[in-house]
């Protein structure tokens, strides 16, 4: 089986009894990616190449998504799905580069925290961590109003209309007009509808245990937030707060993007990730 028409050949890694979908091509140091909502590694078709043709691409599937029968043992939650990339990484046993997107980013920086030795650095898209908010009533009312925007594409998959839901939910979030799902690269439109099953228990999923502004001080490599120019308030204000919590965090921005920047501004994305790699590789320079 291929992960995409254009991908390497889709293999799995086993993490203890599981058995991962996983990807990797080319050489160098090696950069794994973790999916974000709706998602699987088929969400880096658009941009692989460009990381293996100087670097170690890899990519793995969440528990829950894509088209594995998965064992039915564990939830679908952020605290398994945390668990689960720190086992990955524990089977790997090398320090890679990781990088997420919106709902990976606190799974992301949860394991960098849990296996610190085994993380070089971090780069994530707009992390989905409302939770490191301030309690203010701006910030409850900026979610509350961002929770609102999803209400007809709930409707619609708890109905099991998928082909209106997932739409509706895309559009939405990445902060396009009615019809912009089909701008899409339709690889990245397929594996969004093969993932519409991931919709109710993403939107229906517990709570996280939180990570607090103390617990992400505990980030001992670099860190790189990007955010788009054009996105959510609300995404901004965690960006902000999670780079004034870390102790080695930097911030940039893609202008005329919102939360799709990996996929509607891949060039850009590309280039600010592999600087970073490269520069957190080559390490401080001498004084």
């Amino acid at each position: 089986m291929r992960a995409s028409p254009d991908m390497p050949a889709s293999g799995t890694l086993k993490v203890g009894e599981v058995d991962f979908p996983f990807v990797a091509a080319g050489t160098g140091a090696p950069l794994l990616f973790v999916n974000g909502s709706w998602a699987d590694l088929r969400g880096w078709c658009t941009l692989w190449q460009d990381i293996a043709a100087a670097h170690r691409f890899m990519a793995y599937t969440h528990r829950h998504f894509g088209t594995t029968r998965w064992p039915p043992d564990k939830p679908f939650s952020r605290d398994v799905h945390t668990a689960d990339l720190v086992a990955i990484l524990r089977t790997l046993n090398t320090p890679v580069h990781l990088v997420g997107w919106s709902y990976s980013g606190g799974i992301v920086l949860g394991a960098s925290i849990e296996v610190p030795d085994l993380v070089s650095s971090v780069t994530l898209y707009e992390p989905a961590l409302s939770s490191i908010l301030p309690d203010t009533q701006e910030n409850r009312s900026l979610l509350e109003a961002f929770g609102q925007g999803f209400a007809k594409a709930y409707e619609a998959a708890k109905a099991g209309d998928w082909t209106r839901a997932m739409p509706m939910a895309v559009e939405f979030v990445l902060g396009m007009k009615h019809g912009g799902f089909a701008t899409l690269d339709p690889r990245i439109q397929s594996m969004l509808m093969g993932n519409a099953h991931t919709m109710i228990p993403d939107f229906d999923a517990p709570s996280p245990q939180p990570l607090t502004c103390e617990m992400l001080g505990e980030v001992r490599c670099p860190v790189l937030l990007i955010i788009g120019g054009e996105t959510f308030p609300h995404y901004r204000r965690v960006a902000e707060q999670v780079q004034a919590c870390l102790p080695n965090a930097s911030l940039s921005e893609i202008p005329g993007v919102g939360h799709g920047g990996p996929w509607q501004t891949r060039s850009e994305f590309v280039r600010l990730l592999l600087d970073f790699v490269d520069e957190t590789a080559r390490g401080p320079s001498p004084t």
